[in-house]
């Protein structure tokens, strides 16, 4: 072989090494991208949620799929705290047996300052366009939980003092959100006083539902 095509073989090797780099370089640029592209007049969520471990105990029945994040809808509301409209989140449950985790994707209104985060809620019902721009008392006060699954709840609200757009805020903060169930863990003291001993309790007078999202009189 001559030096002419030893010369051509080197340059043809480089040029092929050089492609090989940008096609990694580019696949790892979109791979990592960490502003994902959303509609016009949207903005993209991706964020986690974290549900503490729960006690396995005699209570009300929940349904075998009930148990975990099987869907999630977030109710938007603007600057001046008003209803627009639900958006459902794209699920990818994950668990480690210690309580129940999930990551989610969502595009909401950039509008949008306040976020309800509701798990496991039966939607059929909510009649968005008669709820449409009312305030989260209004809304989120009067919707009642599903019989027979566990329902999530958290919520999210930017800061008045920061003019980011929510999903800026909500990655200054970690991406995370950390959410309550519906029902409730009651525990008794056992008073140890010599004269009487406690060997259980029941609850009674209860409310068949409940509301999804804590509510004060006073406060809201």
């Amino acid at each position: 072989m001559d030096k002419n095509m030893i010369q051509r073989w080197i340059h043809a090797i480089m040029t092929l090494a050089a492609i090989a780099v940008l096609s990694v370089s580019c696949r790892e640029d979109e791979w990592f991208d960490p502003s994902p592209a959303a509609r016009e007049g949207y903005v993209a969520l991706r964020f986690s949620a974290d549900v503490p471990a729960m006690e396995k105990v005699a209570t009300r029945a929940v349904d075998p799929d009930g148990g975990g994040v099987q869907d999630m809808t977030l109710f938007c509301f603007d600057s001046y705290g008003l209803f627009t409209t639900t958006v459902e989140a794209k699920v990818t449950p994950t668990g480690n047996g210690a309580g129940l985790t999930g990551n989610f994707e969502a595009e909401v209104p950039e509008n949008t300052r306040t976020v309800h985060f509701l798990a496991n809620q039966n939607m059929s019902e909510f009649k968005e366009d008669k709820f449409r721009n009312k305030s989260e008392a209004e809304v989120m006060a009067l919707l009642e939980g599903s019989s027979g699954r566990m329902i999530y709840w958290a919520r999210f609200t930017c800061d008045p003092d920061n003019d980011s757009k929510i999903d800026a805020q909500m990655a200054d903060k970690g991406n995370m959100i950390k959410m309550i169930r519906i029902h409730a863990q009651v525990s008794i003291d056992n008073p140890i006083n010599g004269w009487i001993e406690v060997t259980g309790f029941v609850a009674y007078n209860t409310n068949a539902f409940g509301t999804v999202a804590p509510y004060h009189p006073v406060k809201g």
